[in-house]
């Protein structure tokens, strides 16, 4: 299965990419392909290590431990890691938010 991705840049963006790549489509797949390699490598790493140290049996072949690693847990996409980082930082600004509520109520039983 292919995934496609359509790119849109400005007439700045693409002149300058020009500049750099002899084929602007190209270079953007290269660099696309290439990034997902580096993520399947970490990926599978993360993957090896958490079933070996658990003793859990590790599928064959590349998509399969991806997804293994997505079943298990070991691994969540950007997006829901970027969800767990601002759910994550709202409940520390708002326990902030209490103490400081509480300092002020202290403050003013005080006087």
């Amino acid at each position: 299965m292919t995934y496609t991705i359509t790119v849109e840049l400005s007439e700045l963006e693409k002149r300058a990419l020009e500049y750099e790549a002899y084929n602007v489509d190209e270079w953007v797949n290269n660099a696309a392909k290439q990034r997902s390699s580096v993520a399947v490598n970490k990926i599978i790493a993360k993957n090896t290590e958490y079933c070996n140290a658990n003793k859990i049996a590790i599928p064959v072949g590349e998509l399969a431990q991806i997804e293994q690693a997505y079943e298990l847990g070991i691994i969540q996409t950007a997006y829901q890691r970027q969800i767990e980082h601002k759910a994550k930082q709202k409940k520390e600004l708002d326990a902030l938010r209490e103490q400081e509520s509480k300092k002020k109520t202290s403050i003013f039983n005080l006087k």
